[in-house]
């Protein structure tokens, strides 16, 4: 089973098309819906429309409640073996997505399932998305397990929760699959507000650099681009120091530049 976790505010008018592109998947009956919503929106037709169809669950919040609050209730909510995460508007490429997600996910036993995420706004560009939420499948357990979660104090509350995921992770797996369809470009990530701030300035990237991250190496280095020239790698891993806590282990271009911080 697979909990979808949506977190709303605005773009109602978005959200009939995602849950309609869930409820075309050839597994449509392992998954579970939850919306997160800190708006007024009244879901009475949504759930008219769709509740006879798949399963779906509204949790209304207060309107303080930010998107990264939104994102830890739904996570704290979901009781599945897999959690997603998807924002209305964004659709499941087709109606095998998450088959193919699973199929890997029973296959491999894997923490992390990912697929590529094609961008409407990048004609004919797909991404894997790295270091964001943007599809991919987590197993619960294994968030519950190493008590990840989405951190309101950070400036970019996806990128720090899956760098998280990331270096604490046993397995992490590409379907290599279309899965998300999405509205908005998500490639340029900000990661000088996250963790990975320490490393980019540690090799010489600043704040104003675009940093654009596109894939892995056959030996797991992220290829990433910096202002959309020159290709540089980077490889985090992590080492157990004390009763099961970890810290990140950083080589560039195969060159060890943290140890541990």
């Amino acid at each position: 089973m697979i909990d979808i976790i949506i977190c709303i505010n605005d773009r109602h008018d978005k959200l009939d098309k995602t849950i309609l592109s869930i409820l075309l998947q050839t597994v449509k009956d392992k998954v579970n819906v939850y919306i997160v919503d800190g708006s007024n929106f009244n879901y009475a037709n949504i759930i008219e429309k769709f509740s006879d169809k798949i399963r779906i669950k509204v949790i209304k919040v207060n309107s303080n409640y930010t998107l990264c609050d939104m994102k830890q209730l739904g996570l704290e909510s979901s009781t599945s073996e897999y959690v997603m995460f998807l924002s209305a508007g964004d659709l499941l490429y087709d109606c095998f997505s998450l088959k193919y997600m699973f199929d890997i996910a029973e296959e491999q036993g894997a923490d992390i399932i990912y697929g590529n995420v094609v961008e409407c706004m990048k004609i004919g560009s797909v991404s894997d998305n790295l270091f964001s939420i943007v599809g991919k499948m987590f197993r619960r357990e294994f968030i519950v397990a190493n008590n990840i979660f989405f951190d309101n104090k950070s400036t970019n509350h996806d990128c720090s929760f899956y760098g998280i995921c990331y270096m604490q992770a046993l397995k992490i797996v590409s379907c290599n699959y279309n899965v998300i369809y999405c509205e908005r470009d998500v490639r340029n990530i900000d990661f000088v507000s996250s963790y990975l701030g320490m490393i980019l300035n540690k090799i010489g990237f600043s704040k104003e650099d675009t940093i654009y991250a596109y894939g892995y190496t056959k030996d797991s280095y992220l290829l990433f681009m910096v202002n959309g020239m020159e290709e540089h790698r980077i490889l985090m891993s992590s080492k157990n120091i004390d009763d099961n806590k970890y810290n990140p282990v950083v080589y560039y271009e195969k060159e060890k530049i943290l140890d541990g911080y």
